[in-house]
């Protein structure tokens, strides 16, 4: 992985084409939003990737105090978060558990984002750790786990 980390390093690129990208997409990211619903996982993953997903907290007047269908893990859950994937007002309720899976792979993809566009200065040894961190909190999200910071 390091190795892989070197080479991407010296012309940083978010394609999958990249074998450094591609691993962590199919070691981290894909797994991470993975949920039942099949059709909307594959939304969130488009809308994760262009950066038109929206999580919004829902506030305590609507909030409901009882259950309700999670979109993306089609079960009942406490719904404190509803997502917006750019389909006009198309409004999905979501768990916390998904909130936190998403949220974890969009900063994972940002941090990769300011590395690819060069605002970054830190030293190779400093990004190769920030995205080792980063990686942990998608597995913990996906875990169920609190995120590290």
């Amino acid at each position: 992985f390091h190795k892989e980390f070197l080479v991407w390093r010296q012309k940083p690129v978010l394609g999958k084409i990249d074998p450094f990208i591609q691993r962590i997409y199919n070691e981290d990211i894909n797994l991470c939003l993975r949920f039942n619903n099949k059709e909307l996982s594959s939304k969130v993953s488009s809308a994760v990737e262009a950066g038109t997903i929206l999580i919004e907290a829902v506030s305590d007047k609507t909030k409901a105090m009882f259950p309700e269908k999670c979109a993306l893990l089609e079960v009942p859950r406490l719904c404190f978060y509803r997502m917006n994937i750019g389909e006009s007002d198309n409004w999905y309720s979501i768990s916390q558990l998904c909130r936190n899976r998403i949220i974890a792979v969009c900063d994972f993809l940002n941090y990769l984002k300011y590395i690819e566009r060069g605002l970054g200065k830190s030293s190779a040894h400093d990004v190769y750790w920030e995205i080792i961190r980063l990686r942990k909190n998608i597995s913990l999200a996906r875990l169920g786990l609190s995120l590290a910071s």
